[in-house]
């Protein structure tokens, strides 16, 4: 009895609470996904002066993608990137940006 009570409860909390959360057309968190993801290449190679395998080392454990896919999503991307660096992104300008993400 008390299960069904407690069951009840959660119910109304959850199926509220996501009643009210906007949902985003997926392509748009595709798109968010691949620009931090690119603002990410950026910051291993050009900031951290990291070897191109050892950026899509990182990117991989950080976003659970193969190697591969990262490097076609950044090859999708390349505007944006040659746009960071045209603009001499530094960190500053990527934690204002995504700042909960470590750019140290």
């Amino acid at each position: 009895m008390v299960l069904g009570g407690k069951r009840k409860i959660y119910d109304n909390l959850v199926s509220n609470a996501l009643e009210e959360l906007p949902i985003e057309p997926q392509q748009d968190l595709k798109t968010k996904r691949t620009t931090l993801m690119v603002s990410r290449y950026y910051y291993y190679a050009v900031l951290c002066r990291k070897r191109y395998d050892d950026c899509l080392a990182d990117l991989s454990q950080e976003f659970f993608l193969s190697p591969l896919t990262i490097s076609r999503h950044i090859n999708g991307r390349l505007g944006y990137l040659e746009n960071l660096k045209d603009r001499k992104t530094d960190r500053s300008d990527l934690k204002k940006k995504y700042p909960w993400l470590a750019w140290h």
